[in-house]
């Protein structure tokens, strides 16, 4: 199959897909907002922000349209504003420093990661790259939990929350490099533990935003495959 081009602002389709997306994630996200509020603390407008464009992200990530990284940009700036209020100091790092930026490459190596600079295909890691990963996450993630826990005296759940971190910083790289195991690392040592940690420290609207987060890695996972799968010459 010959390379295709696509824009950053993706195809006709891609934008309308993007707008049906947004409408129905501003309504969930409306939705839960009330439904919470009587059990606990009224979400903050940042964090209301947050989750309706991270939903947005991640739906439109799992159905390759480019313009999930801009919903990303917006969420990640928000999300990782709200973490610095509530003392994930692990967390606000890696969405204002990390997120941040990679989503500006990201959205831009989808678009012109390809062959002759065209649209990126889904693909497997290597085996030599998780020789370097696996190390790497046991001694990034003492070395992150050791820094926060030096220099902020309110960071709470520092080891726990550096495994996310780290963890979240090698999926997201393979993200951005369309690799199909960033969405098992998403579904466990990412989502699992965050939804728990999430929940023990207040954080109820990223709690349940990262439920939702959890089913759509799972699923992204078939579909990216089913779709590598597709792209196959057979010999």
């Amino acid at each position: 199959m010959s390379p295709s081009t696509v824009g950053f602002l993706g195809a006709r389709e891609h934008r309308r897909e993007a707008a049906r997306v947004f409408l129905a994630a501003v309504a969930i996200t409306a939705g839960f907002a009330v439904l919470t509020s009587r059990f606990a603390a009224r979400p903050s407008f940042l964090e209301l922000v947050g989750t309706a464009t991270g939903l947005c992200n991640v739906w439109l990530l799992r159905k390759q349209n480019v313009l999930a990284w801009f919903f990303g940009i917006v969420s990640v700036a928000t999300v990782g504003t709200v973490f610095y209020g509530l003392g994930l100091m692990g967390q606000a790092w890696l969405h204002l420093f990390y997120f941040f930026p990679i989503n500006w490459w990201g959205w831009y190596h989808w678009v012109r990661g390809g062959e002759r600079r065209t649209e990126l295909r889904v693909s497997w890691t290597s085996w030599k790259e998780w020789l370097v990963y696996v190390p790497v996450f046991v001694v990034a993630t003492y070395l992150v939990a050791s820094f926060f826990d030096r220099i902020y005296d309110r960071a709470v759940f520092v080891y726990w929350d550096a495994t996310i971190v780290v963890a979240s910083v090698i999926a997201q790289w393979l993200l951005s490099r369309k690799k199909i195991e960033n969405w098992i690392l998403w579904a466990g040592p990412v989502n699992v533990s965050a939804i728990v940690l999430f929940f023990l420290t207040g954080a109820y609207m990223f709690g349940a935003l990262y439920i939702v987060f959890l089913v759509n890695a799972l699923a992204a996972i078939y579909e990216w495959i089913e779709d590598w799968r597709g792209r196959q010459v057979p010999a």
